[in-house]
């Protein structure tokens, strides 16, 4: 049995782009399941695993044999080194023809790369399905002023960019600046248009955005952090950040029409396949 056993870790979007990969690699042949007791566990990364509470999807955890080939692959890769090991880590770039090697089992990392899955692709949209049966009132009615208007999602995320472990690679990038050109671009293409702005730093927002008329979202928290994702997806056109939340709400857009501007670089200093060839790059 050619068999793959994908480690679930980070946050939603990083969680999304861990399933994509299994369903690739179900679509060439493979027998995947996931190895989410990290993430079970320790609980504390953003607000844990989401995927099944998130999305409509058909998730295989791993059951007692899958657990027990985890540990071997471990077991294993350190008695024969890495190079010859049966667990895979993700750098960038990783060959997809080296991922769908027989001999490497075990995959981690997050997998931010489109080539990864490029068979499914085209059915991602019908794959993340949101789970919205009893979305709030509020959520709702939002929902469907965006779905009137020429809507542009706006991704502010500073939060938890701006800790130590990740400012250095992540700040910087996405500035007011970079906001503000990217603003400027989707009125020059688009015309008359309601912007919805999505941050986790209102305080910041409304300090820095005083000319641009705009709705602060701002009351998805905690497990209802994801109704963000969903409410972007619905905007006609998507300013992300270098954020894999927005990536998805801006991938998941529906609007054959839309624009997708997104910051040229995804991290100071590291090089990154995520962007999309046909988003705008500033």
């Amino acid at each position: 049995m050619n068999r793959k056993i994908i480690e679930i870790s980070g946050g939603l979007g990083n969680q999304m782009f861990q399933y994509a990969l299994g369903v690739e690699l179900k679509l060439r042949g493979f027998y995947v399941t996931y190895d989410d007791r990290k993430i079970l566990i320790t609980g504390n990364q953003h607000n844990g695993f989401e995927l099944e509470r998130v999305f409509k999807i058909n998730y295989h955890r791993n059951g007692f044999w899958e657990n027990l080939i985890v540990t071997m692959c471990r077991a294993h890769d350190k008695l024969t080194g890495k190079d010859r090991g049966m667990v895979l880590i993700d750098k960038e770039p990783t060959a997809m023809n080296e991922i769908m090697s027989k001999n490497k089992i075990y995959l981690r990392g997050y997998w931010q790369n489109p080539n990864y899955w490029e068979k499914c692709r085209g059915n991602l949209k019908d794959i993340f399905e949101f789970k919205i049966d009893h979305i709030d009132d509020r959520n709702k009615d939002i929902a469907q002023k965006i779905k009137r208007e020429n809507s542009v999602s706006i991704h502010v995320r500073r939060g938890d960019y701006l800790w130590a472990e990740n400012a250095e690679a992540r700040m910087e990038i996405c500035t007011l600046e970079y906001y503000k050109k990217a603003i400027s671009y989707i009125y020059e293409k688009t015309g008359n248009c309601s912007f919805y702005i999505f941050s986790d730093d209102p305080k910041w927002v409304r300090a820095n955005f005083t000319e641009l008329n705009y709705i602060l979202i701002d009351w998805n928290q905690g497990e209802n952090s994801y109704l963000d994702m969903y409410l972007m997806s619905l905007c006609k056109h998507n300013i992300i950040a270098n954020s894999s939340f927005s990536w998805w709400g801006a991938e998941l857009n529906c609007n054959k029409e839309k624009i997708v501007v997104s910051p040229s670089k995804w991290y100071n200093g590291m090089s990154s396949d995520i962007i999309m060839n046909d988003w705008i790059k500033i």
